[in-house]
């Protein structure tokens, strides 16, 4: 029981961080947009939530941001991992602000790619994000039982001084003894 409460502890920084993170990119965002212009371009006669409420809408924004910049950097990690003997197929590739010159259209297109690529990246972060989130608290949960159960293992022991005089230990019961020599400790 005691190590579900340590692994809740964990989970609990972990989502404070995370909130944390959210919310400094909110808040940038919203320094950013000090007159509120882009806010204001949702503004729509149905849905007026994100306009109305700008704390909503900078937590949203904030959250965005932190997805895309999770799915860009566990894409980038992903890519430069690659233990390929033949690098030479990825040298030609169109990455960074050269994908400009891999397409050859006006510069209207470029909005709806960089749309398409933020939301991809966007739904890879959420998606790596989740798996980071599930091997951080896996290995959490790892650590904290491994650690109670090599305390459960160990017993407090009482020394007391006998002034010169030697007593023969007592005897073991015969289950710790067994215990004992399984684990190959006497």
């Amino acid at each position: 029981m005691k190590h579900r409460i340590l692994v809740a502890r964990d989970a609990f920084i972990m989502f404070v961080c995370v909130q944390i993170l959210i919310g400094v990119f909110g808040t940038l965002a919203g320094f950013m947009d000090r007159n509120g212009s882009f806010r204001d371009a949702f503004n729509d006669s149905r849905k007026q939530i994100f306009s109305r409420h700008p704390v909503c809408f900078y937590y949203s924004t904030g959250a965005i941001a932190v997805f895309l910049l999770v799915g860009i950097i566990g894409f980038a990690y992903h890519l430069w991992a690659i233990d390929t003997e033949n690098r030479e197929e990825f040298r030609n590739a169109c990455l960074g602000w050269i994908i400009l010159e891999c397409f050859l259209a006006s510069s209207e297109t470029f909005i709806p790619l960089a749309l398409a690529l933020i939301s991809a990246f966007t739904i890879f972060g959420v998606a790596y994000g989740y798996f980071l989130g599930t091997l951080a608290y896996h290995k959490s949960w790892q650590k904290h039982r491994d650690v109670l159960s090599k305390r459960s293992l160990t017993e407090e022991y009482i020394v007391e001084d006998l002034h010169g005089y030697y007593f023969a230990p007592p005897k073991l019961d015969p289950e710790h003894e067994e215990r004992l020599r399984a684990l190959k400790l006497m």
